[in-house]
């Protein structure tokens, strides 16, 4: 964007410590656009807030906390963008996914700054925040084309809203050799306190709720474990973020069956993720709930594993069905199971496959393109 590029203010309602699509597609954003030369600053909802909303047990008393608590946080935002914009700096402010960010890139613009928004999750319906504050920005940016479908029937988006998929780092994330898939085996297993040595491996990652499937795969793995006694299914993600959660998962682990090799192994840090895809086999992402774009799929993709995804949302444009992966439908453990079991039958298969999701993530998924798609967004809105 040249030398007198505005500052990117990136406003979001996840970041670190928690664990999440958001947070990494923020996190690699925020990098590759430091890396190339960009001021950026990011403003983060706290995650301590958060957790202690969840807490709550009065709906009333929690919306009263939750308006409380935005409140003050768009008031932070905008006093940040104030002291930017009396230091001399030209704004603009990436909001991130929660109506909340967009409200504070919109407001944000009563001081000179502009707003670009990306929505990260599906929409059931436009709420009155949404739809007062959606002809204010700037400009927007979806995720996938089933997901700006959603936003241009429901929100009345413009038709050529920018698609920009979360990109993830093909360098870091990459297939590996015979050899070095021993040595990740091997650390998989130290973390996960398994023995995985010699076994077929199925790997989920995200969080551990209902609505991304992990009930799906454990039935899948009691049908999958009739034929193939010695599969290994990893579960990679955070298991104690809400009471709601936590719950959940005890009611999984009570149902795990003797013969099952299904492992909740909790969230592990980036270099431990990038040896657990290397590690394994294949990749299932069996979400019940409209997926936008899925990251961990395309972390998947780029370390060159078949990706087994349900038939929603932006995971039917992630992976093509019967050449990276399979599509099946969401909430049929049967279909899953028998999708599983065909790369299982036929390792051939699933290398294949994998390698055909590496191109695809290099052609299309890469942070770099994310990065300058973002950046073109940035120029039109700062233009003349």
């Amino acid at each position: 964007m040249g030398p007198e590029s505005p500052t990117i203010v990136i406003v979001t309602n996840f970041y670190l410590p928690t664990v999440g699509g958001i947070t990494t597609y923020v996190q690699s954003l925020a990098r590759e656009l430091e890396r190339k030369g960009h001021d950026v600053r990011v403003i983060a909802f706290p995650a301590w807030l958060s957790k202690r909303e969840d807490d709550i047990g009065s709906k009333a008393i929690y919306r009263i906390v939750h308006e409380l608590a935005v409140t003050a946080f768009v008031l932070t935002v905008l006093l940040k963008i104030v002291r930017l914009r009396i230091a001399g700096k030209d704004i603009v402010v990436h909001s991130q996914s929660a109506s909340f960010c967009l409200e504070a890139g919109v407001l944000a613009r009563l001081f000179g700054a502009r707003s670009v928004h990306t929505f990260h999750s599906p929409i059931e319906k436009r709420t009155i925040r949404l739809g007062s504050l959606i002809p204010f920005a700037n400009a927007f940016v979806c995720v996938s084309e089933e997901h700006r479908s959603q936003y241009v029937n429901k929100c009345r988006i413009s038709p050529d809203t920018a698609i920009i998929p979360g990109g993830v780092d093909c360098e870091f994330f990459h297939p590996v050799s015979p050899d070095e898939k021993k040595q990740a085996v091997s650390e998989l297993a130290k973390a996960s306190g398994e023995d995985l040595s010699s076994r077929p491996i199925v790997l989920f990652v995200g969080r551990v709720i209902k609505e991304k499937g992990a009930e799906v795969l454990l039935e899948a793995a009691d049908e999958v474990t009739r034929e193939f006694p010695r599969a290994e299914f990893i579960v990679i993600g955070p298991v104690d973020q809400t009471a709601a959660q936590r719950d959940f998962v005890e009611g999984l682990r009570s149902r795990i069956g003797r013969d099952t090799h299904y492992h909740l192994i909790g969230a592990l840090n980036r270099s431990q993720l990038k040896s657990a895809y290397q590690a394994s086999d294949m990749f299932v992402c069996p979400v019940l709930w409209e997926e936008a774009s899925g990251l961990v799929v395309v972390e998947a993709m780029a370390s060159g594993l078949p990706v087994i995804a349900s038939r929603i949302g932006g995971l039917k444009s992630r992976v093509v069905d019967g050449a990276s992966g399979r599509l099946v439908e969401p909430g049929d453990s049967s279909q899953l199971a028998e999708a599983i079991l065909d790369y299982l039958r036929v390792p051939g298969r699933a290398i294949e496959a994998g390698k055909k999701s590496r191109d695809l993530a290099v052609a299309k998924y890469s942070v770099e393109m994310m990065t300058e798609a973002c950046e073109e967004v940035y120029r039109n809105v700062t233009s003349p």
